[in-house]
């Protein structure tokens, strides 16, 4: 650009002078600010401008070439694709038909499949539940012949060792008959049995056949029911015939297999009615046969439809539960309650009675109250057209009632009290061992007493319950127990017995029909101390019972004279051996303690003085004050042995107060002084 640069000048004094002087001062712009430059930039851009906008429509263009090329093989390369889809699709389409046919096959083999698992598993469920009905048949018929076992090896019993004793002479003469009925008793049970089991065996077997004859059905069952008076009579049971009238006079019906079915319900009546309790028979007409398994169609084709005849046995007896109701029938079975036990039995009465009845063209039903009672009701044809021509006997009936001899056995089982009984128990001395006898069968348990009751003091009990309060009251020295019991069995009273310290000392034998090894050991395991089985000799269990009695007392006196013996030498389980040893624990802390004696004793054993006294008395013989002098004087025994002992010391450190009493009381238990036990030891006393 142009600039001026003006000057004035001035004095000394400081005055300024008007004339200016100026100098003009030209400066050159640099290039880039000329205008010839920013003319040639512009120019420089709008070319470069035009360049590239025709480089960049040349590249769209190109561009623009090679996309609609890859659009064109893109297309070309969809349609190939396309036309490769279709071909798939048509592949796919004939592929989904073949799948659906194969689908619909697979399908009708899977309905096909389930329908064989179905049937598969049908079975398979009918085999779980018949072998599920095979196994409780094999457990029925177990119990049935561990049952019917019972049965025969008792009365066995009872026929092998009264003929035994005869046989032997040892019989008194006024036992001998008594002897011989006991046996003919038995025989006659026996017989009875085995007349049941081939009656059962007969309808298992299908070889049961019909009797049928002509007879008054009325006189028919007014015999049997006359049959019971005595018992009826006996046990003050309100007994009653009630019989309806208009029955037929000439009926048609098996005599023999009725009359069986008639003793096994009044009887069973008889066994589960209590005293004061009430039985009725009803006889008369049945006309309704709806409820019934009859073929009506072919009864009323019958000349008298109406002659069926229903004969009901009620009782006011202990009833049957709705659990048992519905299998009180089946063969083998028996309900498990302390009242069914209360009588024998097999398990096939009812269930006999069912086929025999069953064989008669007839029926049976129970409806039955626990705790009320129960009415067993028959229902049979009794018109001659009913029955076959091989199923009637020809001419005129002539059989006679045959069941007095049942009816006796009945008596003999359902009759608790015997006055022999009462004379057997009165005239004994109480200074013998006492053994308690537990066995529900009134015989074996009366033959038993009478062979023992010279060397022992008998006391009996019918059922294991009454056993267990006889131990628990009385303190026997022994008990002989069945197994086979009501209301507790023999291996639950030997259990009991074991494991309570009150009675834990008493020695048990088990009588018993199961004679298996298996069977031995479970009643060992109990605490069993000998294991006898039926039928027995009488002379090997008293031979049993006076080793096991004798053993007793050699091991309390080992007890008493043995300072080293130990408690589990003496004792026969667990209970008693802790007890021992807590009792000789206890003395042994306090026997150098004059003071302590029979009440600190009782004290520190925390039970008693009657109960320890009776404890110790059972395992050791000896009384609690015997039994604290019994460990000092065993204390006293490896003090004597030491060399230059006093004994007026040593009786002084064992808790006796006074040498003299020491001295009197150690030559009672050893039968020698402490001196002579010292000079028998080589040793040398010092002077008292």
């Amino acid at each position: 650009g142009v600039y001026y640069f003006n000057v004035k000048a001035t004095n000394s004094d400081g005055l300024w002078t008007n004339n200016v002087t100026k100098l003009k001062i030209i400066i050159t712009p640099p290039f880039w600010e000329t205008l010839w430059f920013k003319i040639s930039v512009f120019i420089f851009i709008v070319l470069i401008t035009l360049l590239i906008f025709r480089l960049r429509f040349r590249a769209i263009k190109h561009q623009k070439e090679v996309l609609e090329k890859l659009v064109k093989e893109r297309t070309q390369k969809i349609e190939e694709q396309n036309e490769e889809l279709k071909t798939q699709a048509e592949k796919l389409a004939e592929s989904n038909i073949q799948l659906e046919k194969r689908q619909l096959l697979i399908e009708g083999q899977k309905q096909q499949l389930e329908a064989q698992y179905k049937e598969i598993a049908y079975h398979r469920d009918k085999l779980i539940e018949l072998n599920k009905h095979v196994q409780i048949v094999n457990q029925l018929r177990l119990r049935f012949f561990t049952n019917i076992s019972h049965e025969f090896k008792t009365p066995l019993t009872l026929i092998l060792n009264p003929l035994e004793k005869l046989i032997n002479g040892r019989t008194k003469e006024e036992e001998v008959k008594r002897n011989i009925l006991l046996a003919h008793r038995n025989a006659k049970r026996l017989l009875h049995l085995i007349n049941q089991l081939m009656e059962f065996r007969k309808i298992e077997e299908g070889k049961i056949s019909l009797k049928v004859s002509k007879g008054n059905i009325i006189e028919f069952v007014n015999d049997i029911f006359t049959s019971f008076d005595q018992i009826a009579e006996q046990r003050k049971i309100n007994y009653k015939l009630n019989i309806e009238s208009g029955l037929p006079s000439d009926c048609w019906f098996d005599h023999e297999k009725l009359e069986n079915v008639l003793y096994n319900l009044i009887s069973n009546a008889f066994k589960y009615t209590p005293e004061y309790g009430k039985i009725e028979i009803i006889l008369k007409k049945h006309n309704n046969l709806h409820h019934d398994n009859y073929n009506i169609n072919e009864l009323k084709n019958q000349k008298n439809i109406n002659d069926i005849i229903e004969i009901s046995v009620c009782d006011t007896g202990i009833g049957i539960s709705k659990e048992h109701i519905s299998n009180i029938f089946k063969r083998f079975y028996r309900i498990n309650s302390p009242e069914s036990y209360k009588v024998g039995g097999t398990g096939i009465g009812l269930s006999l009675t069912r086929d025999l009845i069953k064989a008669c063209k007839g029926s049976i039903n129970v409806e039955s109250e626990q705790g009320k009672g129960s009415v067993f009701t028959i229902k049979f044809p009794v018109n001659k057209s009913f029955y076959n021509e091989d199923e009637i006997v020809s001419g005129d009936n002539l059989y006679k009632i045959s069941i007095a001899d049942k009816i006796e056995d009945l008596y003999q089982e359902i009759n608790k009290i015997e006055k022999d009984d009462e004379t057997l128990i009165n005239n004994q001395n109480n200074n013998k061992p006492k053994i308690l006898l537990v066995e529900d069968n009134i015989d074996l348990r009366m033959f038993l007493a009478s062979c023992l009751i010279n060397d022992y003091y008998i006391i009996e009990a019918g059922n294991g319950k009454e056993g267990y309060e006889a131990a628990k009251n009385i303190g026997p020295d022994l008990i002989v127990s069945d197994i086979m019991m009501p209301e507790i069995d023999g291996l639950e009273l030997c259990s009991k017995i074991k494991e309570d310290i009150d009675t834990s000392h008493i020695p048990v034998i088990l009588l018993t029909a199961k004679s298996s090894i298996e069977d031995m050991i479970e009643g060992l395991e109990t605490g069993a101390d000998d294991y006898v089985a039926k039928p027995f000799n009488i002379d090997i269990l008293k031979a049993r019972i006076k080793n096991i009695i004798e053993n007793r007392k050699l091991l309390k006196q080992a007890f008493n004279t043995d300072y080293s013996i130990e408690p589990s030498k003496i004792t026969s389980n667990k209970t008693d051996e802790e007890f021992l040893k807590k009792c000789i624990s206890i003395v042994e802390e306090n026997y150098k303690e004059p003071e302590f004696g029979v009440e600190e004793f009782v004290s520190k054993m925390f039970v008693s003085r009657s109960f320890l006294h009776k404890k110790l008395t059972a395992l050791t013989g000896n009384s609690a004050g015997d039994f604290i002098t019994s460990i000092r004087l065993k204390k006293s025994l490896q003090l004597l042995k030491q060399p230059n002992v006093n004994i007026s010391e040593v009786a002084y450190s064992i808790g006796f107060n006074d040498p003299k009493y020491f001295t009197r009381v150690f030559k009672k238990n050893f039968g020698i002084t402490p001196s002579d036990y010292i000079a028998n030891n080589f040793c040398l006393p010092k002077e008292n």
